[in-house]
C-alpha cells in the first residue's frame, strides 16, 4: 500500500508543478521558491517546505509545512500575491514557471493551500488517515516502517 500512496502523492504532485525529491528525513519532500519581481525593482520570495511521511502500521499520513516569505527592493506591490490563513489550511496564490516535455516554460498560477488538500484527498481514497506533526521525529519512524 505505502509505494503506491507515494507514487500517487508525488505524481499528483508533480502535476501542480511542485519539484518532489526523496529524503532521508521523510518519504517525500518539497522545498520550492517562488519569486515575484515587482516593476520597481522590488522582490518578494515565498518558501515553502513540506515533509511527508507515511506511516503503514497506524495507516496515517504524516506532513509538516512552512510557508515564509521575504521582501526586499522597492515594491509597489501591484498583484505581488494574496494569503489568507484560516486555521491550518493556508490560501496562498503564487505564480511560478514549469517546463513541459516540450521545453517550453509555462507559467501556472498555484493556491498553496490546495497541496494539502490533495495529499489528504488521495490518502483518504487509499483508506489513510491524515496528520498534521510538529516533530521531526514522527516523521522518521513514519518512514521506517
Amino acid at each position: 500500500m505505502k509505494p503506491r500512496l507515494l507514487t500517487d502523492i508525488k505524481n499528483q504532485l508533480l502535476q501542480l508543478g511542485l519539484e518532489v525529491e526523496p529524503s532521508e528525513e521523510a518519504d517525500l519532500e518539497i522545498h520550492q521558491t517562488f519569486l515575484k519581481k515587482s516593476f520597481f525593482g522590488g522582490q518578494h520570495h515565498i518558501y515553502y517546505d513540506l515533509l511527508i511521511g507515511i506511516n503503514s502500521k497506524d495507516e496515517k499520513v504524516y506532513v509538516i509545512e512552512k510557508v515564509s516569505s521575504k521582501k526586499s527592493g522597492i515594491s509597489a506591490n501591484v498583484e505581488v500575491s494574496s494569503m489568507i490563513q484560516s486555521g491550518r489550511n493556508v490560501y496562498h496564490k503564487v505564480k511560478t514557471s514549469v517546463y513541459g516535455l516540450d521545453g517550453i516554460a509555462y507559467e501556472m498560477t498555484l493556491n498553496l493551500g490546495i497541496i494539502l488538500k490533495k495529499i489528504k484527498q488521495i490518502a483518504k481514497s487509499q483508506g489513510f488517515g491524515f496528520k498534521f506533526v510538529l516533530r521531526k521525529e514522527k516523521l522518521l519512524e513514519a518512514k521506517n516502517t
